[in-house]
């Protein structure tokens, strides 16, 4: 495998981390719209040091000021369009500045991070105290639905801090349904399967009023929320592997 041989050799690259992040997390599981894997730099460089994120946002950027050779993992792509112009003084251009300049690279791991056994869902649900295994895949794997269940609806509610919409009643929650990310696209497979509890980070208006006529109800954690679980995951895989290498979680 690539990556073991890489860490065989002494020197940890980018291509052994993202190799081995492949392994769990294959880039054919992402989405068709989704842009994953190196978004900025070489698979041939060393690495240093690794941060996790879940964007490459002002708190990486300050982090990195001072840094070199860092390879910077987040979940959310730093490229989805094409670009037009680079300018410095805008965002686009600070982030690639930085990262240039520091001879840094980074890395994301998206939808197929979302899908994957173990991946943002997963953490999500474990979160919950279920136990991912025990749930069905819907979705393409972007979901999971756990049936037979019979849990007190309010202090499942306080499981996390959220918002509640949807429909209102208390009764136990017996067949939920869980999204990290954006709900939005998920809500005909919650309706379809008749689940009385959607467990989500951003659902729209539309989707709250869908959920509301159906007897759904959606707990609305945030959009970042609901995926940060997984940042813990990522280092504790990476740091099984690559033990020598300092990584750092930046929320």
């Amino acid at each position: 495998m690539q990556w073991v041989l890489a860490y065989n050799r002494g020197m940890i690259t980018v291509a052994a981390v993202s190799s081995f992040l492949e392994q769990w997390a294959a880039p054919d599981l992402a989405a068709d719209w989704d842009n994953v894997g190196l978004q900025i730099g070489t698979r041939h460089a060393e690495v240093t040091e690794i941060v996790i994120a879940m964007d490459a946002d002002d708190v990486v950027l300050d982090y990195l000021k001072d840094k070199q050779q860092v390879l910077v993992i987040t979940h959310h792509p730093l490229f989805f369009k094409g670009l037009k112009q680079l300018r410095y003084d805008q965002e686009m251009g600070r982030i690639v500045r930085t990262f240039i300049t520091g001879d840094h690279c980074l890395y994301s791991a998206h939808t197929n991070l979302d899908a994957a056994e173990g991946g943002v869902n997963d953490c999500l649900v474990q979160a919950y105290g279920l136990d991912p295994k025990q749930g069905a895949i819907i979705s393409a794997g972007f979901g999971k639905v756990f049936t037979g269940l019979d849990l007190e609806f309010r202090t499942f509610l306080k499981t996390h801090s959220c918002i509640q919409e949807g429909a209102r009643f208390d009764t136990p929650v017996q067949k939920v349904a869980f999204c990290c990310g954006s709900g939005h696209g998920f809500i005909q497979n919650v309706i379809d399967l008749d689940c009385d509890t959607l467990v989500t980070g951003e659902i729209n208006y539309h989707d709250h009023l869908r959920c509301q006529m159906n007897g759904v109800r959606v707990l609305r954690l945030g959009h970042k929320e609901s995926e940060v679980f997984v940042l813990a995951e990522i280092k504790a895989r990476l740091a099984d592997i690559f033990p020598e290498v300092p990584c750092h979680i930046l929320i």
